[in-house]
């Protein structure tokens, strides 16, 4: 009994470090989503909303996205602006444009149902119908159950689990009766497997925020180079909408991989970032 009470004492000793990383990664994490507004006056951005509602509605879809833009400048950054703006450039035709913010919106609100279906909608209009490679099913949990909370969401998580765990650490070493020490201990142990879990999903999504990887293609079209000049042999074609994997830059030219694992380089300006 000894033994397992230090053990357990050890056990909690790296959840109280986990979850002083994890207060770490929850500041991070809202370090690099939230935007500083800009001194805007809350008058003149409610005005921007009116309007560019007004525009949307009266079928002056230039309009609402130059207004959406303003208020993009000001700092005002969030999922409904992005949404908002991913619909006005939608209804103009700007198949790429509306993908890559329906993109950010989904960033910033990865589980919200009318961003994933205007997203698909807008997607399956591409002229490219790109196969994605098998994906080994672990990777594809991750990945899917990560997507599930942004970086504050799971930061937040982390939080929760580690005040979880360390109450399970507090019935367990208190003398309270068997059953209720039993509860607390095994109750302490899943919480500390979930918070692993929940804190790793937390520092994925840091990693993405702060260095994005993934664009759209916002040209009508773009060739796909075997090296980063000119000269470089045509590999593939790109069409707008299509999304990309950054990989690495290099002047004007960035190295990407698209979902079938085929790659090369492509100039930068042809590709938008989803940051």
């Amino acid at each position: 009994m000894k033994r397992l009470t230090i053990s357990l004492l050890a056990s909690f000793a790296a959840v109280a470090a986990l979850g002083a990383a994890t207060a770490h990664v929850a500041h991070a994490v809202s370090a690099v989503v939230a935007t500083p507004a800009a001194p805007t006056s809350a008058d003149h951005l409610d005005a921007l909303w009116n309007d560019a509602g007004t525009a949307y509605y009266a079928g002056d879809f230039a309009s609402a996205a130059a207004l959406y833009d303003s208020i993009e400048l000001s700092g005002q950054i969030s999922a409904r602006l992005y949404y908002n703006k991913g619909n006005a450039l939608f209804k103009m035709g700007k198949i790429g444009e509306s993908i890559l913010y329906y993109s950010k919106a989904q960033k910033l609100a990865p589980a919200d149902d009318d961003i994933r279906h205007n997203l698909a909608i807008a997607s399956g209009l591409t002229r490219n119908r790109i196969e994605p490679l098998p994906e080994f099913f672990l990777r594809r949990w991750i990945r899917g159950t990560a997507s599930l909370l942004n970086g504050n969401g799971w930061a937040i998580t982390s939080l929760i689990l580690f005040a979880l765990a360390l109450a399970g650490a507090l019935l367990y070493l208190l003398p309270f009766g068997r059953t209720v020490r039993r509860a607390g201990f095994w109750g302490g142990v899943a919480a500390i497997v979930l918070l692993v879990f929940a804190f790793s999903f937390a520092q994925i999504a840091y990693t993405e925020a702060k260095y994005p990887s993934s664009g759209i293609v916002t040209t009508p079209s773009a060739s796909v180079k075997s090296s980063p000049d000119s000269s470089g042999t045509d590999l593939f074609v790109l069409a707008e909408g299509d999304r990309v994997e950054i990989r690495d830059a290099m002047d004007e030219w960035s190295e990407i991989t698209i979902a079938n694992g085929n790659r090369g380089w492509i100039r930068s300006a042809a590709v938008s970032v989803i940051d």
